[in-house]
């Protein structure tokens, strides 16, 4: 029985191996999704508790590849892994617990990659995820990338009693100001 299932498993993956999603190459066993090299690239972005907005982690690499999977909607279960990522770090943030999560989305009637994000994320929280706030509301505003001049205009349109901001990655880098103080 042994022997037959690791045949069938051999016969599977050479016709259906395990790539990474970054660079093609076969996966390790025990990884998904990206290899062992790929996900030493993943590099963190250092948050500021103090500001209202962060992202999870730096412009680069691997994580482009996270953005391009998410958007293309080729893999669902990735949007659980990223939010999960998202969720962790609100937390590391010491973030108030939000009331809603409201998706940053520029058309409110359209469902995409950042709502079904933003879907997973309010399963982790157990919050609804809403189109219109009140001023009593704490909101956790998601994103996949975060640019902080959409972020301004958006907090400008809804009611908020605190608004943070997460996204994946930041859409620009910051050179006119230091977020590392």
């Amino acid at each position: 029985m042994i022997l037959r299932n690791k045949i069938f498993e051999s016969f599977l993956d050479l016709f259906y191996p395990h790539l990474c999603l970054h660079c093609s190459k076969k996966i390790e066993k025990n990884y998904f999704y990206f290899c062992k090299n790929c996900l030493m690239y993943f590099d963190y972005f250092k948050p500021n508790p103090s500001l209202n907005f962060s992202a999870v982690f730096e412009n680069i690499g691997p994580i482009l590849t996270f953005l391009k999977e998410m958007k293309n909607k080729n893999l669902f279960s990735i949007f659980k892994i990223v939010a999960a990522f998202l969720v962790v770090e609100h937390f590391k943030l010491k973030w108030d617990i939000p009331d809603v999560i409201v998706p940053m989305m520029e058309k409110k009637f359209l469902k995409n990659h950042i709502f079904d994000l933003s879907k997973e994320v309010a399963i982790f929280f157990k919050r609804p995820i809403v189109k219109k706030t009140t001023s009593r509301d704490t909101v956790l505003v998601i994103s996949d990338t975060l640019n902080f001049k959409k972020f301004e205009n958006f907090k400008s349109k809804i009611l908020y009693k605190k608004i943070f901001c997460l996204a994946l990655c930041f859409d620009v880098f910051f050179d006119d100001f230091n977020l590392s103080e």
